[in-house]
């Protein structure tokens, strides 16, 4: 990556960078684009943000009326609609 990657470079490695999995150099070179463009640092925020809530939402358990909705709504994609019972 360049010393000052351009949009479309860092949204290649947005991933990558999320995941810390780039060297020390190109994270600074993004967080450096970051502090210049107002359209990159939002989408990493908002980003970082949903794999917050992500995470956040596996610690909770569906209620079983959602699961039962979701059981119903899957047997009938899959031609299985439930009878009563």
């Amino acid at each position: 990556m360049t010393p000052d990657p351009s949009c479309t470079e860092l949204l290649e490695r947005v991933s990558e960078y999320l995941d810390q999995e780039l060297d020390h150099d190109t994270c600074r070179a993004i967080e450096a684009h970051c502090r210049h463009c107002v359209g990159c640092a939002a989408l990493i925020a908002g980003l970082r943000e949903t794999i917050g809530l992500c995470r956040a939402a596996t610690l909770r358990p569906l209620p079983e009326s959602v699961r039962a909705k979701a059981r119903t709504q899957i047997d009938e994609l899959l031609g299985r609609g439930r009878t009563a019972e």
